[in-house]
C-alpha cells in the first residue's frame, strides 16, 4: 500500500509539471495546444495499455477510468483558489486509484501504475530535450 501511495505522489508531481509546461502557452496557440493535448492523453492510454499487457476488456476499462480522471484533472483547472485545486487533485487521484483497484488485480494496478509512470518520465525527457534544443 505505501509503495502505490508512494507511485501516485511521484504521478502526482509529474502530472503537475506537465500542466505547468502545458499551461505556458499563447492564447493563440490554445487550439493547437488543446489538440496536442488529447494526442498525449491518447497516447498515454495506448502505453499504458501495451506495457501492461491489458485484454481488450481491461484496455476498455482503464481507458474509461483514465477519461474521468483527466476530465476531474481538467476541471480542477478552472477553480482559482489553489487550495480548491489541490483538494480536487487529491481526491481525483484517490478516486482514480480506488476505480482502478476496484476493475484490475493487485498486480495489474502495480502494472498499470509503473507504465503510467514510465510515460511521464519520457514526456518530461522529451520536454525537456526539446526545451534545451531551443535554447541553444
Amino acid at each position: 500500500m505505501k509503495n502505490i501511495s508512494l507511485q501516485i505522489a511521484r504521478i502526482s508531481m509529474l502530472v503537475l509539471l506537465c500542466t505547468m509546461t502545458f499551461s505556458t502557452i499563447s492564447p493563440l496557440e490554445a487550439q493547437a495546444h488543446s489538440s496536442k493535448q488529447e494526442d498525449i492523453k491518447a497516447m498515454w492510454v495506448a502505453y499504458v495499455i501495451n506495457k501492461a499487457t491489458l485484454s481488450g476488456e481491461e484496455a476498455d476499462k482503464f481507458s474509461s477510468v483514465f477519461r474521468e480522471y483527466q476530465d476531474k484533472l481538467d476541471d480542477v483547472k478552472s477553480m482559482s483558489d489553489i487550495s480548491e485545486q489541490e483538494a480536487a487533485r487529491l481526491k481525483a487521484k484517490q478516486t482514480f486509484l480506488s476505480e482502478l483497484k476496484k476493475n484490475f488485480s493487485g498486480d495489474k494496478v502495480n502494472e498499470i501504475l509503473t507504465a503510467y509512470k514510465e510515460f511521464q518520465i519520457k514526456i518530461l525527457d522529451y520536454l525537456k530535450k526539446k526545451k534545451e534544443t531551443s535554447s541553444n
